[in-house]
């Protein structure tokens, strides 16, 4: 009930979700996120086109390994 309230806020939503579904782009194509960055040369191609810049740029992934997995499994969903 309390995110009904929140409906008509002015805040935007965090970006973070693009963040996890480029993770499990990047865990499709049997690359590690603990590796790899959004800066990396070639990966220019696992971008989202509806937010082609999602946080962390220069750093590989900061989230733990079960949840790497997650976003694998549902890297479909925005």
């Amino acid at each position: 009930m309390f995110r009904v309230t929140l409906l008509r806020s002015d805040v935007m939503p965090s970006d973070d979700a693009y963040r996890y579904q480029w993770d499990g782009r990047v865990q499709r194509v049997h690359l590690n996120p603990y590796l790899v960055c959004r800066s990396s040369s070639g990966l220019a191609w696992l971008k989202n086109p509806d937010c082609p810049q999602p946080p962390g740029y220069y750093t590989p992934t900061i989230y733990p390994p079960l949840s790497e997995l997650t976003y694998r499994l549902i890297e479909t969903v925005p």
